[in-house]
C-alpha cells in the first residue's frame, strides 16, 4: 500500500501519513508541542495588547462624589449659620456676623443708644448667655464706660445668611472642580502607565517569539538538511557518516 506524505505544518519535512491519524499536521511530538507554544504565545501578546474598557474607562473609576450633593451643600450651609450666629461683626475683617458691638460709651449715651437700637430691632442676648449686651467697664480717667453686644435684626440676619450660603455653594462648586480634576489626572497617569506596561510586556513577548521563530527555523533547516542527506545516502539514519 502507498504512503501518503504530507509536510509538516511547523518544519515543513514531509512525512507519512498513516491511517489511523489522517488529518495529522506534525512530523513529530516536538513539533507539535513547538506549534502549541506558539499558538499560546500569540494570545498572550494578543492579551498584552489589548487594554480592557474596565481597566481605562474612567466613566467607571471616577466616583460620583465629585458631584454636587444637595445634603452636603445644605449640611455646609447649617455649619456656616452656626459660625454665624456666634461671631462678633468685626470692621477690620470681611466676616459677617450675628452679633454687632458698639463701642465703649458713657453710661448715659450708651443707654440712649441701646434703646434707640432696640427701636430698630436689634435685641439683647437672654440672661443665660456667656456673652452680655451690656458690659461695664470701670476706668478712673473716664469713669463708667458701656460697651454694648446685640443681635441684628432678623431680616439683616437673612440678608448676610444669603450671601454666605451663594458663598458656601460657589465654594463648594470650587472644591468639587479641583477634586474632580485631581482625579482626571490621577486616572490619566494610572491609564497611561497601563499602557506603557501592557506595550512593554507586548514588546517583550513579540521579541521571545521572533527568537523562537529564529531557532525553530534554524532547527527546522537542520532537520530538513539531515532528512536530505540521509535519503542521499551520505547519513546513516542514526545521524553518523556513512
Amino acid at each position: 500500500m502507498a504512503l501518503t506524505y504530507r509536510p509538516c505544518a511547523v518544519c515543513n519535512t514531509r512525512f507519512p501519513v498513516r491511517s489511523q491519524a489522517p488529518h495529522a499536521k506534525f512530523c513529530s511530538t516536538k513539533c507539535r508541542v513547538q506549534s502549541h507554544r506558539q499558538d499560546k504565545q500569540s494570545v498572550v501578546l494578543a492579551e498584552a495588547l489589548t487594554i480592557t474598557i474596565e481597566e481605562t474607562s474612567m466613566s467607571n473609576t471616577v466616583p460620583m462624589q465629585f458631584t454636587f450633593s444637595e445634603s452636603e451643600y445644605q449640611s455646609r450651609c447649617e455649619n456656616a449659620k452656626g459660625f454665624y450666629l456666634g461671631r462678633i461683626e468685626s470692621p477690620v475683617t470681611s466676616l459677617k456676623g450675628a452679633i454687632v458691638e458698639f463701642a465703649p460709651q458713657p453710661i448715659e449715651t450708651a443707654f440712649e443708644q441701646y434703646h434707640q437700637l432696640r427701636t430698630e430691632s436689634y435685641t439683647p442676648f437672654d440672661a443665660m448667655s456667656p456673652l452680655p449686651s451690656i458690659n461695664v467697664v470701670q476706668s478712673p480717667v473716664t469713669g463708667a464706660l458701656v460697651t454694648l453686644y446685640m443681635l441684628k435684626p432678623q431680616d439683616q440676619q437673612e440678608a448676610d445668611l444669603e450671601i454666605i450660603f451663594a458663598q458656601v455653594r460657589a465654594d463648594y462648586e470650587a472644591e468639587l472642580e479641583r477634586d474632580l480634576e485631581t482625579e482626571i489626572e490621577r486616572q490619566v497617569q494610572l491609564m497611561l502607565a497601563q499602557q506603557d506596561r501592557a506595550k512593554e510586556q507586548a514588546a517583550t513577548q513579540e521579541r521571545q517569539q521572533r527568537e523562537q521563530a529564529a531557532r525553530d527555523e534554524l532547527a527546522a533547516a537542520r532537520a530538513k538538511l539531515r532528512s536530505e542527506l540521509i535519503g542521499s545516502g551520505k547519513l546513516n539514519a542514526d545521524g553518523s557518516a556513512a
